[in-house]
C-alpha cells in the first residue's frame, strides 16, 4: 500500500478554523479557570490537540479525493454551454453538488458515522463523472455525425460546381 501525504489548503484553512477559536477563548478565558486548569492533565492536552490536526488532515484527504473528477466535470459544464447545450449543461452543473452530494451526505450518514458521510463527495464526483462522460460522449458523436454530413455535402456542392464549369466551356 502505498501512502502519499501531501498538503492540502482547504485543510489548512479548517485547521485554522480548529484552532483559532481556541486561541480567542484562551485570550477571555472564564472567571477562575486558573483553578481548574491545574487539575487538567496535560497528556490528554496533548492528544486532544493531535487529535484536532489528525481529524482536520484525514477528513479533507477523503472529501476532496476527487477534486480532479468534479474540474473535469466543471470544463464540461462549460464545454456544453458553449455548443448551446444548456440544460445538459445546468444538469452537470447540479448533479455533483445537489443532486448526488446532498442526497449522498444524508443516506451516508444514516449508515455510519461522520467519515461515512464524507465519502459522499468522492461518490458525488465519481457518478457526477460519469454523467460527464456520456454527455460530452453523445454531443461529441453528434459533433462528428455532422462534420461527416457536411463533408459529403460540400463535395457534392465542388462536383456540381465543377460540372457546370465544363459545360460552360
Amino acid at each position: 500500500m502505498n501512502i502519499h501525504f501531501g498538503f492540502s489548503y482547504i485543510g489548512l484553512i479548517f485547521l485554522l478554523m480548529l484552532m483559532i477559536p481556541n486561541i480567542i477563548w484562551s485570550k477571555n478565558k472564564p472567571k477562575d479557570y486558573d483553578k481548574y486548569v491545574k487539575n487538567e492533565n496535560k497528556l490528554l492536552l496533548l492528544f486532544e490537540r493531535i487529535g484536532e490536526i489528525l481529524v482536520t488532515c484525514l477528513s479533507f484527504r477523503i472529501y476532496l479525493g476527487g477534486i480532479l473528477l468534479c474540474c473535469i466535470q466543471k470544463a464540461s459544464c462549460i464545454y456544453l454551454q458553449s455548443i448551446d447545450k444548456q440544460y445538459k449543461a445546468m444538469t452537470l452543473s447540479l448533479m455533483r453538488d445537489v443532486i448526488l452530494l446532498v442526497p449522498g451526505v444524508c443516506i451516508f450518514g444514516l449508515c455510519g458515522n461522520l467519515y461515512t458521510m464524507l465519502w459522499a463527495g468522492s461518490v458525488s464526483d465519481i457518478g457526477a463523472f460519469i454523467v460527464t462522460i456520456i454527455f460530452v460522449t453523445i454531443e461529441c458523436r453528434k459533433i462528428s455525425k455532422l462534420a461527416k454530413e457536411n463533408i459529403v455535402e460540400d463535395n457534392i456542392k465542388e462536383e456540381k460546381q465543377k460540372s457546370s464549369k465544363k459545360d460552360h466551356y
